[in-house]
């Protein structure tokens, strides 16, 4: 199995190739991934209403993240949902304020996850073609492509930002709490500096990307295969089993 990480501008991106689970997912269409999880994570708000679903559920979100080789940030997250929910399993009758706050956890847990497993398996350019194909117009495809180039740059230049202030000892825990006012305004004041010069590139990627393009693209497009419709069953007999999950005698002892 050859695994291919790439970075550019802090957006990593795994290409995956070959065999197993990781060169099935690679092959997916990308309007799969567009359409399952979103959906799903719908029908996770909507019908999931005891901790045991939602727990099935961000376990399904968590294998996609791990096929991703983003198994540090499942590990953060696990240590988050066990330290919120610790008090839960010692206390007879938890308070409200408990109970909202794990509750909180475990839909923020859902929300992100999934936002990671498309910034990370779906790339601009495959989204950029989707949304072409799909005839959508212009004025939805560039937001879109520019939130999916932007967010993870934006969160790899803040981590530089921040990076680059503890170098120079203007960063801490410390300095936070004594001067307040004055580490935002290093902070923002570089950051807005990075975010026109981020405006330019993104201007320039999209241009590259073809986004003005009319004429006939000699962009490859993955076709709806047989790997997308197991994917999408295996999807719907997993929520359709996480549904009915309670009502099962064994959890109901």
């Amino acid at each position: 199995m050859a695994v291919l990480a790439t970075e550019v501008d802090g957006n990593k991106r795994v290409a995956l190739s070959g065999s197993g689970v990781e060169g099935f997912v690679a092959r997916l269409d990308p309007r799969t991934v567009l359409c399952v999880f979103p959906l799903a994570l719908t029908c996770a708000f909507l019908f999931l209403s005891d901790p045991l679903q939602d727990y099935a559920f961000i376990a399904y979100l968590f294998f996609g993240l791990i096929v991703l080789r983003r198994e540090g940030f499942v590990a953060k997250w696990i240590l988050v949902l066990a330290v919120v929910h610790t008090p839960l399993f010692f206390t007879p009758e938890p308070s409200f304020q408990y109970s909202f706050l794990a509750l909180s956890a475990r839909k923020a847990c859902m929300i992100f996850s999934t936002g990671l497993i498309l910034f990370t398996s779906v790339s601009v350019g495959d989204l950029v073609a989707v949304m072409k194909k799909m005839k959508l117009h212009k004025n939805i495809i560039i937001p879109v492509a520019i939130c999916f180039r932007f967010v993870p740059t934006l969160v790899h230049e803040t981590q530089m930002i921040r990076a680059s202030l503890k170098i120079r000892r203007l960063y801490s825990a410390t300095a936070v709490l004594r001067h307040p006012l004055q580490i935002f305004e290093l902070f923002l004041a570089t950051l807005l500096f990075r975010m026109f010069a981020l405006g330019e590139e993104l201007n320039f990627s999209l241009s590259t990307r073809g986004i003005n393009f009319t004429g006939n693209a000699f962009y490859q497009a993955k076709a709806f295969s047989y790997r997308d419709v197991l994917f999408i069953a295996a999807t719907c007999v997993y929520l359709t089993a996480i549904l009915y999950l309670p009502s099962l005698e064994f959890f109901q002892q």
